[in-house]
């Protein structure tokens, strides 16, 4: 059994091996559920009402967003890289994918941050990108009308903001990847990643490309689907999180 390190009620962890001084912060999870606050549901008869977080995702945000290292130089940042979810359908997981990428969009703290939506296919990001442009557009994130702090672009499928930061809908193609540095990449439907091109796109996009971040996320949310070959990245990241 792994050594197992308690930082708060519910909260643990894999002791580090190198050492590192681990703690969870209540402070960094007020950040992320005061930004929900912020922010209305984004689809179906729910659409305009405040944003209420359901039980899974505040424990999803507890999970990730409590838990900091301490870095060489004294500085405290987050922990996790990778927040894994698995839900089932009806759940609104488009919505929160949205809320989430927003707040890596305008609140987490990176400079000029670069948030990627990606899906098997662009059908399947836009829900995420069309629920988190709802979000902007119906809230004071569109404010003031002169200078609003975020807007949309509908040809290109992204959201800006006023200080420089992207976020957007992504093709499936892997060649197109290579070139930014996402501060935030959201994975949807992982799934459906099929075959050698769900394979490639998952590899371009997590490995090697935090270098130039000081603490990337990778969200991939997903319901369970169907891999009877059990061959497929989303089968293999599913056995990784589940052991």
């Amino acid at each position: 059994m792994p050594d197992l390190l308690t930082l708060a009620p519910g909260v643990e962890v894999v002791r580090p091996d190198d050492g590192t001084w681990l703690r969870y912060s209540e402070d960094e999870v007020a950040l992320v559920r005061d930004f929900f606050s912020l922010l209305v549901f984004g689809q179906n008869e729910w659409a305009g009402q405040p944003f209420v977080l359901s039980a899974w995702e505040e424990e999803a945000i507890r999970q990730f967003y409590g838990v900091q290292a301490q870095d060489e130089d004294g500085t405290w940042s987050r922990y996790r890289r990778y927040l894994y979810e698995e839900i089932p359908k009806k759940n609104g997981k488009s919505e929160f994918a949205a809320g989430l990428g927003l707040y890596h969009l305008i609140a987490d703290g990176e400079a000029r941050p670069q948030v990627g939506i990606f899906a098997a296919d662009k059908t399947n990001a836009d829900i995420i990108y069309q629920c988190a442009k709802y979000m902007v557009e119906h809230t004071a994130l569109s404010q003031p009308a002169h200078r609003p702090l975020a807007w949309c672009r509908d040809s290109v499928r992204e959201i800006r903001t006023r200080f420089g930061g992207v976020m957007k809908v992504y093709s499936g193609d892997v060649d197109n990847k290579h070139g930014p540095s996402f501060s935030a990449i959201l994975c949807d439907e992982l799934h459906a990643w099929s075959g050698r091109a769900g394979r490639d796109r998952w590899n371009v996009l997590t490995t090697g490309s935090d270098a130039a971040r000081r603490q990337q996320t990778v969200l991939v949310l997903t319901t369970a689907g169907n891999d009877p070959d059990r061959t497929s990245i989303g089968w293999e990241i599913h056995e990784k999180c589940r052991r």
